[in-house]
């Protein structure tokens, strides 16, 4: 149907339609129309459209004609060049709509109209009647959506902006949709990272109190709303306290008022009723009641401040069908469709269309030309216009273009077309549109155009703490905004018949923002072939290689998952890293089949496209589970034909601040859980049936298919990109940037950079090198020794590696035993590791030659976009597995097959009998444990997976779990504490504080391990008692872990029940005493205070607990440390560790002074930090005498000058600055005045300096440390010192320090160069020294000596980065840096080490409220403190309350001046050692 016809007819229809009613037309003629009147039309949007409508007077009407005009000529003339209703069959005279063009401030109008009688007949036409327009300003109307998940879900589905669009076909009227998942009142999930300022994605967003309204108020003006429809409250179903609704109502309204004062027309919307579902949310009544709530309020709030409010919660009597879900909390699409329905209904934007079309002899009756051209606009890259088509091409007439200039781009809806020339192009078929269907598309694609500026993925490199890097694409921010502007020039056009918009382009020429080293961007990247990738492989003897898939089957290939019909599914993505403008994604699923069995696929099937980088896929019955950006989506294949006819959200709002981070890595769990990972700078909010879910920073997500419960299962690492189970069900994690190896993962786990985390650990070979993907290898066809080995790949050394795993106490160790494969080519990246259903392994290749994310351009063209392989390695003269059929098979046959030591087959027939139905299928599960073979040597595992298939499709067989306990084997036990962990209450009753009871007194380690997790989820003060029963066997690292975060978790159980007097811990004090010195909790200082008293705490415990008490204790618990530490005066270190981050002093803060005259100097120091601390200022003469001491320290120094500055003795500084004093006393005091006022202590400063003699580096450092220290006061210091000259080393250690400092201060190191006579090594050596220094080096370079050379304490190197366990930490290990970094690329990182700064060793910036400036790498936050570590490896806590700034510099802490004391033939050796390390791996 074509909507616009009535809108552009001539008088012809007229004609035709007064012909149809003489047929039984009467001579008499109808009344003529009188009492003509016009009047502006308001809409309850409130949209300024100056609307009319008409009405008359006329006896006998069974239908009219209206007839508007621009002139009276043309009225006259009986054209109606505004509109021309056409014979309309209606007796209304009043509240007739002018349905034509748009009319214009000050325009004058004439009318006039006729009726016809019901007998056919036309009246005369009426009198001509004339109004005008008043004049008024212009002002485009704008239609803005702001809420959480149902308004952020409208945007995909655009029904209700079709519906008011479509309303007003001739006005601009222009919408967008602010919505954001799990979004409320107060702009919550909006706050994301917390501000711009922000230097890690995993700062939490309350750090920065109500951020997230105020990005919401930015959101709101940047959409400039004329009309603001509000759909908030779906938040207030949680909140379960009346304190919480009241806190709900109170943001509700301050939100209202705040935009109220933005001026726009509000639509108050209330909260759609959460739905029952059986296997998420049975029961919602207690949510909707509070949902109900909400409603009342805001409706009543919209009658109080006048605004139009729209029930949703309540069935809407005049809609038979009410609004279908999803799930318990989401709309489907035919939910949101009829969502439409209502909203448009209760708008007023709702009517009947009744559009008549003439025709003459079967032909259309309007005239038809070739094109219309017109409203042309300029853009960026061309031309932007419109093309007016009045008829439809047809076959054989084809439309021809042409171009006088070669290569010019022809688009249209974001696609090319053709490119165009001189000589013409052919474009057969252009668009022939379903009008109202392509309008909605339209407005879908224009809402993502705006989502992505509205939240731009890669935030982090482009906008934040990265945006040194590619800060330069945020103009590119502007592009999107030109997009849409297009966009919607389409839509007004589509809106109105057979009108489209094109767009010329000229191709745009990349140009790169910076030169890059060749480890970046090779200089020299071979040609794609797969013979010659092939032969650059070398493969492990006793192995072949073949390829299996690649281009065009696959490209980009980054996940592979397996069917039961053993198909490999493979995720693919030419999209990454980075949207461009005006390239719409296309990533696609690919399921790839071998179908003769020879070891390569045969057919390939695209599954789904259209997909936005999708990083992982998982195959199951009627579909598939995918991680795409932000989503984590269902791409459902109900009629099995391998193409997904649609797509279900599941949960929306995880984080996209860098791709490469996105939730990736699907895995199944025996038990039958799915799980999935994030990376460090994705933070993540999603609303789900359970509760809001968040993740700031790295971490493992666990999904529960049949509930669709969200849980996160362990946090932290830099990169996961790996996780498998191994024959036991244990997990293990790689580490794509953190350098540790595998990790043993286990629930609550907390790795490096984990937010909030009191305690971390580490991966199982700190120093390694970075690997993704994870795969144990199962099955006979892999030799033996093979079998348990984990694969993982470096794809950044191009090759693939093998670890072995051995049990060490709760955990394991592990050892790099081999290199598979490894590959000179430079574009082989294995990114996914997988074993197949023949037993050999697969291996995913990215195929690209650049594999940094933001170290590198985006948009570098030679990022490759088109290629990609799939390798399998196989080993030779040992048969392959033999391909079980799975899918489809009976149950009895899938239980036998989870005795196959393939765990392809295990996983598989888990899989497919999870699909029956648990009570027909138990007793079949029961028979095949009794059928099992006692002396198998795999009984007891044998036995374990039958339990993990009983949790898995959720049966009751409690007893089966009780007996798995009992078992010899301590992997079994530990499999059957996390089977009964993961019980659902669906399976029926399960005594499960009685079985981990037994458990956490396990004799293995494992299994206590397992217990106490277990214990801690189910959340208890039973299970918090029975947890910490495990104290009463040997500890190690993890279950210290898991018992600190069991005691800090459950804390609101069992300290609110110590303080009323209950039992706790079985009553075991050794057990208190223990929980009070970990919890790290106000309420626990007084009874631990109690504790030490009594002497319950000793040993290693006691400064830990002293530390935890003088930090967070009141005035009375300080001074009882203080009196303890009168008894042990070693403790006042610990005293002094935590007062300073307690604002809190002792009342007996005068006894401190006793302790500076110990003979112990480490207490001196302790007392000095106090005297500061506490402002003793009675110690000042104690402390002023002190300085005298001829055989003072310098540490000593320091913190007795630093006390007297905390006094404000800063005379008695100056003094001790002057020349007679020591230089140590000089040092200190200098320092100390700079921190007080730097201006004042610049020429001290420099004098001390030009004073001492090469052997007072250490007296330097403390003067170029306190100066770099501060905000301000660096340039004073360099002007100072231009007039002096400095010792050599004096004036290098102040170099290093402020290379180090990761501040730019290019003028301080200027002048050092000049004072100490330094001149530093070129660091723009040309390419031809360049390469004649790396050639020297391969040739003539000594191993040996550069090792001595790395080993300078002048260099630096040992104190930033490890080699084999040993040095810093503060770089990156080195330990096979030779193995993966070029000879150009080490060259080029020891003489400019700015130019590519590794992720995760960013330095980061921090200024107190005090106005210090610190420098380091940021290792994590935990819940009251940032920790940094400095360039000497320190790590120091700054308390959260004392930061005023936090910031990432673009300068690496890398001095580029270490080399500067170098000989050339030294660096020769130094790089003759790094290339060296790590080439020779074994298995090569």
């Amino acid at each position: 149907m074509n909507y616009s016809k009535r809108y552009e007819m001539k008088t012809l229809l007229p004609i035709l339609s007064l012909i149809a009613f003489l047929s039984t037309a009467l001579q008499a003629a109808p009344a003529t129309p009188r009492d003509l009147a016009a009047e502006e039309v308001e809409n309850l949007l409130g949209l300024a459209l100056h609307e009319h409508s008409f009405s008359w007077n006329a006896t006998g009407q069974v239908g009219y004609q209206v007839l508007v005009a621009s002139d009276p000529r043309k009225l006259a003339a009986e054209v109606g060049d505004l509109w021309n209703s056409g014979m309309r069959r209606s007796d209304k005279q009043s509240g007739i709509l002018c349905r034509g063009h748009a009319l214009q401030p000050g325009q004058e109008v004439w009318w006039k109209v006729r009726v016809w009688d019901k007998e056919g007949s036309p009246g005369d036409w009426s009198e001509a009647s004339r109004f005008k327009m008043p004049v008024v300003e212009v002002k485009v109307s704008r239609v803005v959506l702001l809420g959480g998940n149902l308004i952020h879900g409208m945007e995909d589905h655009g029904y209700f902006e079709a519906a008011v669009t479509v309303r007003w076909p001739h006005h601009d009227l222009t919408f967008r949709n602010i919505g954001w998942p799990a979004d409320d009142v107060f702009g919550t999930a909006r706050g994301e990272f917390g501000s711009a300022r922000n230097t890690r994605s995993w700062k939490p967003p309350g750090e920065e109190a109500g951020f997230g309204f105020t990005k919401m108020r930015k959101h709101i003006a940047e959409a400039n709303p004329t009309t603001l429809i509000v759909g908030y409250g779906a938040e207030v179903a949680y909140a379960d306290t009346e304190a919480k609704i009241k806190d709900f109502e109170a943001g509700y309204e301050k939100l209202i008022t705040e935009l109220e004062g933005m001026g726009a027309r509000l639509v108050l919307l209330t909260p759609i009723p959460q739905k029952k579902w059986p296997s998420t949310l049975p029961d919602p009544t207690s949510r909707n009641k509070r949902l109900h709530q909400a409603a009342d309020f805001i409706l009543q709030l919209a009658v109080k401040r006048k605004h139009l409010g729209v029930n949703l919660f309540a069935d809407d009597p005049d809609q038979k069908e009410g609004l279908d879900y999803k799930d318990a909390l989401h709309l489907s699409p035919t939910g949101y469709r009829q969502l439409s329905v209502r909203l448009a209904r209760q708008l007023g934007v709702a009517e009947e269309l009744d559009l008549q079309v003439g025709d003459e002899e079967g032909q259309l009756t309007i005239a038809s030309e070739a094109f219309g051209l017109g409203s042309p606009v300029r853009t960026k890259r061309g031309l932007r216009f419109d093309l007016a088509m009045d008829r439809l091409p047809a076959t054989g007439s084809p439309f021809l273009a042409s171009s006088e200039v070669n290569g010019i781009e022809l688009w249209h809806d974001e696609e090319k077309l053709v490119t165009v020339g001189q000589e013409g192009e052919s474009l057969s078929g252009g668009p022939d549109f379903q009008q109202a269907e392509r309008l909605r598309r339209l407005i879908v694609e224009k809402n993502a155009l705006y989502r992505h500026k509205l939240r731009p993925i890669n935030k982090a490199y482009i906008f934040l703490f990265r945006r040194h890097e590619m800060g330069h694409l945020a103009k590119e921010m502007k592009d999107f905004d030109e997009l849409v502007a297009g966009k919607e020039e389409i839509i007004a056009k589509v809106r109105v018949p057979r009108i489209q918009r094109y767009e010329l382009r000229v191709p745009e020429r990349w140009r790169a923002p910076r030169n890059y080293p060749d480890h970046e961007v090779p200089k020299n990247i071979p040609d794609p072939d797969p013979i010659a990738e092939l032969k650059a492989i070398t493969v492990p003897e006793g192995f072949e290689l073949n390829l299996f898939a690649a281009n065009p089957m696959i490209q980009n290939p980054i996940n592979l998952n397996w069917d039961s019909r053993g198909r490999a599914w493979v995720a693919t993505s030419t999209t990454y890293p980075h949207i461009k403008p005006g390239n719409e994604p296309n990533d696609r699923i690919v399921i790839l089949e071998d179908l003769d069995h020879d070891g390569m696929a045969d057919k390939h099937t695209v599954f789904a496209e259209g997909l936005t980088v999708p990083h992982s896929v998982m195959p199951v019955e009627g579909g598939a589970y995918v991680c795409s950006t932000t989503k984590f989506i269902f791409l459902a294949d109900a009629d099995g034909d391998d193409k997904s006819e649609s797509r279900r959200v599941i949960y929306a709002g995880f984080g996209n601040a860098d791709v490469h981070h996105m939730i990736h890595g699907l895995r199944w769990a025996p038990w039958g859980d799915l799980y999935f990972t994030q990376s460090i700078y994705i933070n993540t909010f999603v609303e789900t049936a359970y509760g809001p879910r968040r993740m700031n920073g790295s971490g493992i997500w666990r999904f529960r298919p049949d509930g669709e419960r969200l849980d996160a299962y362990a946090v932290g690492m830099v990169n996961p990109w790996g996780l498998a189970f191994d024959y036991w069900g244990q997990s293990f994690g790689t580490d794509g940037a953190g350098g540790s190896g595998p990790h043993y993962v286990f629930p609550g786990a907390a790795f490096r950079t984990a937010v909030g985390a009191h305690r971390v650990l580490e991966g199982l070979i700190p120093g390694k090198p970075k690997n993704i993907a994870a795969e144990f290898v199962s099955g006979d066809h892999m030799p033996e020794n093979w079998r348990g080995s984990l694969l993982a790949s470096d794809f950044r050394a191009n090759r693939t590696i093998r670890y072995e795993l051995q049990k060490k106490g709760s955990g394991y160790t592990a050892k790099e035993v081999q290199t598979v494969l490894r590959s000179s080519h430079r574009s082989f990246r294995p990114v996914d590791i997988k074993m197949g259903p023949d037993g050999a392994v697969y291996v995913v290749d990215w195929y690209n030659s650049i594999i940094d994310h933001g170290e590198v351009d985006f948009h570098h063209p030679s990022r490759d976009k088109a290629h990609g392989r799939i390798w399998r390695l196989v080993a030779k003269g040992r048969p392959l597995l033999k391909r079980e059929v799975i899918a489809g098979t009976k149950p009895s046959a899938l239980l036998d097959m989870l005795r196959s030591p393939a765990q392809y087959n295990r996983v598989q027939a888990r899989r497919e009998l999870a699909m029956h139905e648990p009570a027909k299928l138990l007793p079949m599960i029961k028979k095949w444990l009794g059928d099992l073979d006692k002396k198998d040597p795999d009984y007891e595992h044998h036995r374990l997976e039958g339990l993990w298939l009983v949790v898995a499709i959720r049966a009751a067989y409690p007893e089966l779990a009780a007996e798995v306990l009992r078992s010899p084997s301590p992997q079994a036990r530990a499999g059957a504490v996390r089977a009964i962990a993961n019980w659902s209450s669906k399976a029926g009753p399960i005594a499960k504080l009685r079985l981990l009871a037994q458990a956490v007194e396990d004799p293995d380690p494992r299994v206590r391990l397992e217990a106490i997790c277990a214990l801690r989820d189910i959340g208890t003060l039973e299970s918090a008692n029975l947890a910490l029963r495990a104290l009463s066997q040997e500890t190690d690292n993890n279950l210290a872990f898991a018992l600190e975060l069991t005691v800090r978790q459950l804390r609101d159980k069992w300290l609110p029940a110590m303080q009323t007097g209950k039992p706790v811990f079985d009553g075991d004090s050794s057990r208190l005493a223990y929980a009070l010195k970990e919890v790290g909790d106000p309420r626990a200082i007084a009874p631990l205070v109690e504790v030490i008293q009594k002497g319950g705490i000793t040993g290693k415990d006691l400064p830990q607990a002293v530390t935890t008490v003088s930090a967070l204790g009141e005035s009375a618990e300080l001074d009882a440390m203080l009196s303890l530490a009168r008894k042990s005066p070693v403790l006042l270190s610990a005293v002094a560790a935590g007062a300073a981050n307690n604002s809190r002093t002792p009342g007996q803060s005068e006894a401190v002074k006793e302790f500076l005259t110990s003979k112990q100097g480490k207490t001196r120091v302790a007392a000095a930090q106090l005297c500061g601390t506490w402002k003793v200022s009675s110690a000042r003469d104690k402390l002023l005498e002190m300085t005298s001491n001829q055989n003072l320290q310098l540490e000593e120094a320091v913190s007795l000058c630093l006390a007297l500055g905390s006094l404000g003795a800063t005379a008695d500084l100056q003094e001790l600055s002057k020349p007679g004093r020591s230089p140590r006393v000089r040092a200190a005091a200098v320092a100390a005045c700079a921190k007080l006022d730097a201006s004042k202590a610049a020429d001290p400063a420099a004098n001390l300096l030009a004073s001492l003699a090469d052997s007072g580096t250490d007296e330097a450092e403390v003067v170029f440390a306190a100066f770099i220290g501060l905000r301000e006061g660096v340039e004073g210091l360099a002007k100072a010192l231009a007039k002096n000259k400095l010792r050599r080393p004096i004036a290098i250690a102040g170099v290093t320090l402020a290379h180090a400092s990761g501040r730019d201060l290019h003028a301080l190191i200027a002048t050092l160069n000049a004072a100490g006579g330094l001149n530093p090594i070129a660091q723009n050596l040309s390419a031809k020294d360049r390469t004649q220094l790396l050639t020297d080096a391969k040739k003539k370079g000594n191993a040996e000596r550069g090792r001595e050379i790395y080993h300078r304490k002048m260099l630096l190197c040992a104190t930033c980065h490890l080699i084999d366990n040993r040095g810093g930490k503060l770089g990156p290990d080195l330990t096979t840096v030779g193995s993966y970094m070029t000879p150009e690329s080490l060259l080029e990182s020891l003489l400019n080490p700015s130019s590519s700064i590794k992720q995760g060793y960013e330095t980061v910036l921090v200024t107190t409220k005090d106005k210090a400036l610190l420098a380091g790498l940021l290792q994590r936050k935990t819940g009251d403190s940032l920790l940094l570590r400095d360039t000497t490896g320190k790590v120091t806590a700054i308390p959260n309350r004392n930061v005023a700034k936090i910031d990432v510099s673009p300068v690496s802490l890398m001095p580029p001046g270490l080399t500067a004391s170098l000989r050339r033939d030294e660096m020769i050796d130094l790089l003759k050692f790094l290339t060296s390390l790590g080439v020779k791996v074994k298995g090569l």
